[in-house]
């Protein structure tokens, strides 16, 4: 049938369209890989874009109230003057504030209305939140210790709302009550 040289020869060839195809196979996994690094690099970039750089900008170019999810957005507005002056208003929504620099809020001086919306750890930073110029603070499901929740209740300058209810009204609600013997 065959002599040993065609069969030597089919064996070659067979090994070496394996190899191609082996090689051919990788080529085609890294190359997905890196398109799919690529496109999570994109969206990273994209979800940077729309939460930290379009909001700086529009900031810096003279919007006075901004919402923010990511702290690193906190950090370039108050290390710029424009953005310093133009801020008047802030919403933070889903941040932790376990590992912030709280002196990073007092430089932000001009703000007015400043919201916690699904924060956590907002107790290291509420006496930060409590400047002259500051005329209401808003939490909504947002958790505060009962010291924090007593030091908002003193300020009386300050409007403060708990999940869309005035502090001071839901304060003396519960301080009412309790006085009527309802715990």
């Amino acid at each position: 049938m065959y002599d040993a040289r065609e069969k030597a020869m089919r064996t070659i060839l067979k090994s070496l369209f394996g190899c191609v195809g082996i090689f051919f196979l990788a080529y085609c996994i890294l190359n997905t890989a890196k398109h799919h690094r690529l496109s999570q690099q994109r969206a990273v970039f994209e979800i940077q874009r729309l939460t930290i750089h379009e909001p700086f900008r529009l900031i810096k170019e003279g919007r006075s109230s901004t919402a923010i999810s990511d702290l690193t957005l906190l950090d370039k507005l108050a290390d710029d003057a424009d953005c310093v002056r133009n801020l008047a208003s802030v919403t933070f929504s889903g941040v932790s504030f376990r590992d912030i620099d709280s002196a990073k809020l007092e430089e932000l001086r001009n703000l007015v209305s400043i919201g916690f919306y699904d924060c956590k750890y907002v107790d290291k930073v509420i006496s930060k939140c409590m400047g002259p110029q500051v005329h209401s603070i808003s939490l909504d499901t947002t958790r505060l210790s009962p010291e924090s929740l007593e030091l908002l209740r003193k300020a009386k300058s300050i409007e403060v709302t708990l999940d869309g209810k005035n502090i001071l009204t839901a304060w003396e609600n519960a301080r009412g009550a309790s006085h009527d013997g309802i715990e």
